[in-house]
């Protein structure tokens, strides 16, 4: 199954937007680390990891998510994607 990851990109945006309801004041982009910057908590990742389940229709592979490094939505995506072409998202 091919994902827009343009597109699944724009919606994983959308998504820590609205949760952070307007509580967030910085810049926030697809390469922002989401923990460091404080936008998301233990609950916001998870809730934002079932988001990204639901849309890409794929299972997050927990068990080998901290090689991934930085949490940035840019960055989850290459780990759940690895194949896919960066041009891509």
């Amino acid at each position: 199954m091919a994902v827009d990851l343009a597109a699944l990109e724009k919606k994983l945006l959308d998504w820590v937007v609205e949760w952070n309801e307007g509580e967030y004041d910085g810049e926030l982009d697809a390469g922002t680390d989401l923990f460091a910057a404080g936008v998301l908590d233990s609950m916001g990742f998870t809730g934002l990891i079932a988001y990204l389940e639901d849309e890409a229709g794929i299972e997050f592979d927990f068990e080998h998510a901290e090689e991934a490094g930085a949490v940035s939505l840019r960055a989850l995506l290459a780990y759940c994607f690895p194949t896919a072409d960066a041009t891509d998202a």
